[in-house]
């Protein structure tokens, strides 16, 4: 009963931890909008004004029985209703291990000063190296 009870404290801080670690930002009025590929599924994507940037991050996973390197980037793009040309930016995510969990983080920040233009951001999955002329990604 005791070891029960420890864990449910330590699973409930952790979780408080992750979640005030990235509320230091306010959340965008949008939720962008995920695109999985086959071999990688982004499992969420969260958008928060950081001032002077957009940052958006989430996280992804490997399919059960997918097998061998995975290979690709994320594709962020920002897209704005007053005709303004798109922001887009190429990120990675954190190490998927083989084995045990199978799950990565991933982090981009777009230069957008005024957040509330935003009226559409897109994560995708491409298979391909990063493309030329976007924003690099963090590493989370």
């Amino acid at each position: 009963m005791r070891r029960a009870t420890a864990l449910q404290i330590v699973a409930g801080s952790a979780v408080g931890f992750l979640t005030s670690a990235c509320a230091n930002n306010p959340a965008l009025a949008i939720t962008p909008e995920a695109r999985s590929g086959k071999s990688l599924r982004i499992w969420s994507a969260h958008a928060e004004d950081g001032g002077d940037t957009v940052l958006v991050h989430g996280l992804v996973r490997r399919p059960a029985l997918a097998l061998g390197m995975l290979h690709g980037h994320l594709h962020v793009v920002a897209r704005f209703s007053d005709g303004r040309p798109d922001v887009t930016a190429d990120t990675r995510w954190s190490r998927i291990a083989p084995k045990g969990s199978r799950t990565g983080s991933y982090a981009v920040r777009l230069p957008i000063a005024d957040a509330a233009a935003v009226s559409q951001i897109i994560v995708s999955y491409a298979s391909t190296a990063d493309a030329a002329g976007t924003i690099p990604g963090m590493y989370p």
